[in-house]
């Protein structure tokens, strides 16, 4: 059998593969919605194109109720509603909450730079807007989640523009 050398674009390929594997082994786990829960996600773009600002509605729904609850990211604001902002919203009264994450500037892990939820309070009820500038155009990952005491259930990473 001939070893060949790997070529520095594949070694660098291969380092990089390595440390993702790294980081998704060491990134805290979040299980999948549950059976029967699924995920429907609306955007709004607010500029010429997807490099600019938009808008995220991320909803929750099942076979029984259709609408278990939603968060929603605002970009800019608009009548009242502040930029930069997310909210969560709980419709269904089955002991579950509603939260909605968002990750600024994410990297290859989700980190959770800020949450709105609706945990503590009897549906149906929506939380407050938790808002604070982020620059224009930033890239934002965002994902909604059912939340139980200390069960979390969250959905796919979706994205979005500051």
């Amino acid at each position: 059998m001939v070893k060949r050398t790997l070529s520095p674009m594949r070694a660098l390929l291969a380092a990089c593969v390595a440390a993702l594997m790294v980081l998704v082994v060491q990134s805290p786990a979040h299980a999948a919605l549950p059976d029967g829960h699924d995920l429907y996600v609306q955007f709004e773009l607010r500029g010429a194109d997807w490099s600019e600002s938009y808008d995220a509605y991320l909803t929750i729904t099942n076979a029984v109720t259709n609408d278990v609850g939603w968060g929603d990211f605002n970009s800019d604001p608009l009548g009242g509603i502040p930029g930069d902002a997310i909210r969560a919203c709980d419709r269904h009264a089955d002991g579950w909450g509603v939260e909605m994450q968002m990750d600024i500037n994410p990297g290859a892990s989700f980190q959770v730079d800020r949450i709105a939820t609706t945990q503590g309070h009897n549906s149906p009820y929506c939380s407050g807007w938790q808002s604070g500038n982020i620059a224009e155009n930033t890239l934002v990952a965002l994902r909604v989640c059912m939340v139980k005491g200390t069960s979390k259930y969250c959905s796919a990473i979706q994205r979005a523009r500051a």
